[in-house]
């Protein structure tokens, strides 16, 4: 029942390999990390993966490998064998078949191994329901990829000129991708027993979405590390993403097609309103506070009232707002509009 019998009746095993040693070491890096910031004691600024005595790149750039190479991976593994072994048992087929079904459905594996295919209602509706979940999971890590702290750092620093925008695309992006490839494809190389050059291809054309059908795979450790490679290409196909509608270019470009809104134009009067507004507020806090120590009270000057009715400091540092402003706002709308097509595509 299957194009590659070799591959595919073993392809299950690497992959429960990889999700039991995935969990277990997210369990005890989770436990030892735990440790560490009881014994530091807890803190707003400590997170699920790091910690907030970390120097702020060493916890963005650290996150986002394990999202990458991790957390990705291993949720999609994980989903796949469950609706796998689900799908097996609504159709009766073996359990083999039914992870073979699912993954090639998926589009993780560049061969097809088995020839299976839902015969009921149950099973073609449960095929439906999966493929849904696929769009779903996409989505999720595309959005998760874009958003990170690391990627929200590289948007504010790329160059808002036409030359910056193609620099970034034709040179930056490309080698990118190009170095994470080389880094796959001599694995690939090492396991199937191809030359470099063709392990590159075939990781290169699986990171663009492709299937070549010139490539032979005769162990289940090159159809993982194929597979591997689908699910970072997901949180590269995010970076990328978040590059392109976050670019001021894009903006402008936008606003030269459909114009400049009521909305944008009434912006400086709103602020001008809130700065008055502030200022009338802080003179009334200095008389306040001259009132204040003329009674013998502590003097209030440097306090100013927050949102919520609380005081601050007025020379404290600022925490700062990493609300989205109306025009990341505009962009993050198009980007979420845009993410079913990239699902339909991948």
């Amino acid at each position: 029942m299957t194009d590659s019998s070799l591959a595919g009746n073993a392809f299950h095993e690497p992959v429960i390999i990889f999700v039991a040693s995935g969990y277990a070491t997210l369990c005890i890096y989770r436990v030892l990390l735990c440790a560490v910031q009881r014994r530091r004691g807890r803190l707003d600024g400590d997170g699920f993966l790091v910690s907030h005595f970390w120097s702020v790149w060493t916890k963005r750039l650290w996150s986002y490998i394990i999202l990458t190479c991790l957390l990705t991976p291993l949720a999609g593994y994980t989903g796949g064998l469950a609706f796998g072994s689900v799908l097996a048992a609504v159709e009766g087929w073996d359990t083999i078949d039914g992870i073979n079904y699912v993954f090639n459905n998926l589009g993780v594996l560049p061969v097809r191994l088995t020839t299976v295919s839902p015969v009921t209602p149950q099973g073609a509706l449960f095929a439906v329901f999966m493929n849904f979940w696929l769009k779903a999971f996409t989505c999720f890590v595309v959005g998760i990829s874009s958003y990170s702290m690391l990627m929200i750092n590289v948007y504010k620093s790329m160059p808002g000129t036409v030359s910056g925008f193609l620099r970034i695309f034709l040179v930056y992006m490309p080698v990118m991708l190009a170095v994470l490839a080389f880094v796959y494809s001599l694995l690939l190389s090492s396991m199937e027993q191809w030359s470099l050059l063709d392990a590159f291809i075939c990781v290169a054309s699986k990171f663009a979405g492709l299937t070549l059908g010139r490539f032979r795979y005769t162990t289940t450790r090159g159809l993982f590390i194929v597979g591997f490679a689908y699910y970072v290409q997901l949180s590269i196909s995010g970076a990328i993403l978040g590059m392109m509608f976050s670019h001021p270019l894009l903006l402008r470009f936008v606003q030269y097609l459909e114009g400049t809104s009521e909305t944008d134009s009434a912006k400086p009067q709103e602020s001008a309103g809130e700065a008055k507004h502030e200022a009338g507020a802080w003179d009334g806090d200095q008389k306040n506070g001259q009132d204040m120590a003329e009674k013998g009270m502590p003097p209030f000057r440097s306090i100013i009232a927050n949102g919520n009715g609380s005081v601050r400091p007025k020379d404290a540092a600022k925490v700062p707002d990493h609300r989205p402003s109306g025009d990341q706002e505009c962009l993050w709308a198009a980007f979420t509009c845009t993410l079913p097509m990239k699902c339909a595509i991948m």
